[in-house]
């Protein structure tokens, strides 16, 4: 059960919530800690989950219920009203102090919803990782690792499909100086990086990686000297931030 912009942590923690691995103190902490970007960001993967677990109106029902908020709070009338999928992004555009009760009654949600799922049909623990036994640290570790392997061979693809290079790519190459990628490609990659890995890029600074392209003899020179100052932008800080869903500023800093 995946939520797009989340990392692997928050989407095992979010599914360890609903199905009280976690506890509800637990999870409000973690989610009143949260900058409300975040909020947000997380509400919307936590939104996807449930879209997911295709809740039924009776299932509304119980998680308001179970929630112990007023019904006649926004949270609950909104998510109470036809057209789920449009409801669910009105709530994560309510105002910041909506925010914990809209988390809270969303995991309800989510439990119910994810519940009445599991009755319904056979585990598939094979496919489904949030179906394996998310209390047992060996095997979140292992979810972990599963999910890092698979990560990792799909950046290696992509970074030989976008760069046409024949070289061995290991976690060390750098992307501009081993593999010339510079200027308007190395914007284009980037772009198409964020895209495919769902990564938020929104404070990458592309001059402190990259040049600019040009065939003239000055702007060689100057790009030569130039790469000498910057930072390396090597596959694994890309790994690092399709693992995060997000690149921070600090990173190859």
């Amino acid at each position: 059960m995946g939520g797009a912009m989340l990392n692997v942590d928050e989407e095992i923690l979010l599914n360890q919530l609903a199905q009280g691995i976690a506890s509800n103190p637990e999870g409000d902490a973690w989610f009143g800690a949260q900058s409300e970007d975040d909020k947000r960001r997380l509400l919307r993967g936590l939104s996807n989950f449930i879209l997911q677990a295709r809740p039924k109106p009776e299932d509304v029902v119980v998680a308001i219920a179970e929630s112990r908020l007023k019904p006649t709070l926004t949270p609950c009338v909104l998510i109470a009203m036809p057209n789920l999928r449009v409801q669910l992004a009105k709530l994560v555009m309510l105002p910041e102090f909506e925010l914990p009760r809209v988390f809270r009654l969303l995991i309800e949600l989510l439990a119910v919803a994810d519940g009445r799922r599991r009755k319904e049909r056979p585990l598939d623990r094979i496919n489904h990782w949030w179906h394996r036994d998310l209390g047992d640290p060996d095997v979140v570790n292992d979810i972990k690792r599963m999910r890092d392997a698979g990560l990792l061979e799909s950046l290696l693809s992509f970074v030989r499909t976008e760069t046409l290079t024949r070289k061995q790519i290991t976690l060390g190459t750098d992307i501009a100086r081993d593999l010339g990628v510079d200027g308007d490609d190395a914007r284009e990659l980037v772009r198409r990086f964020g895209e495919q890995f769902n990564v938020d890029m929104s404070e990458f600074d592309f001059d402190m990686y990259f040049g600019s392209e040009g065939f003239e003899l000055s702007g060689l020179v100057k790009t030569l000297l130039g790469r000498r100052t910057k930072a390396p932008m090597t596959v694994e800080l890309l790994f690092g931030a399709a693992k995060q869903r997000r690149w921070s500023r600090n990173s190859g800093a």
